[in-house]
């Protein structure tokens, strides 16, 4: 996948181009994709992703877990390498028994002294929340059966600290059915992109149909698409 990517940017300037050139970028994107998606590494990668997600959904605390992932790995994965390990100390039902206010605020910080971790106030904001709703496994099971990818992104955005970029995300962590074609530009994207077109500093939706238009010359989901890069 490493060499793959190397192939996918070299030789290539960033800045306008017409339509022809355009399509001779997507059509370079789509055959490496399409060579890594065939190869065996790149079928065993998305197996395990989709393998992963399969198994995040059945968890009784998908959505608590979720808000975790979050929370700790705004702009930095590292800090939920050592969150993940907290499982029974940071389960959702031992801090819903906790009194709120103070009292859980205090145990939230202290459980996660250490880790990075700094929004931790959002997570005890999470905790009522989801309270309010019934507990985790009802909460989750309303929020996978909405109707439609607006409606899940619009209850996760109910969230403290959940924009747009992070629910969407979740929802493909999940690999949920509405998002099977989305794809979430950001800098891992962007790096492959920045040497075949203009690519600004925040994800927009040119870059966006720029690599679905690939994925898809490729007889790949946005999803997958996503998963490879």
């Amino acid at each position: 996948l490493v060499k793959m990517k190397s192939r996918m940017t070299d030789g290539f300037a960033g800045g306008k181009m017409d339509t022809t050139q355009r399509q001779k970028l997507v059509t370079r994107l789509a055959v490496a994709l399409g060579n890594v998606a065939s190869s065996e590494t790149g079928c065993a990668y998305l197996d395990s992703e989709r393998q992963k997600a399969k198994d995040w959904r059945k968890d009784p605390e998908w959505l608590w877990w979720a808000l975790v992932r979050s929370a700790s790995a705004m702009g930095n994965s590292r800090p939920y390498e050592k969150v993940r390990l907290l499982r029974h100390e940071l389960s959702f039902q031992r801090l819903a028994d906790i009194t709120p206010g103070p009292e859980r605020l205090n145990e939230i910080q202290v459980v996660l002294k250490g880790t990075g971790v700094r929004r931790y106030k959002w997570l005890d904001q999470a905790v009522e929340k989801i309270k309010r709703e019934g507990g985790a496994l009802h909460a989750g099971k309303r929020a996978m059966n909405l109707r439609n990818a607006q409606e899940k992104i619009d209850y996760l955005l109910e969230f403290h600290g959940i924009g747009p970029k992070y629910a969407r995300n979740i929802w493909m962590d999940l690999h949920d059915e509405h998002f099977f074609e989305e794809v979430a530009v950001d800098t891992r994207i962007k790096s492959i992109l920045s040497r075949l077109l203009q690519v600004g500093q925040s994800w927009n939706i040119a870059e966006t149909h720029f690599v679905l238009e690939a994925a898809h010359a490729a007889k790949l989901s946005g999803w997958e698409a996503d998963r490879l890069m």
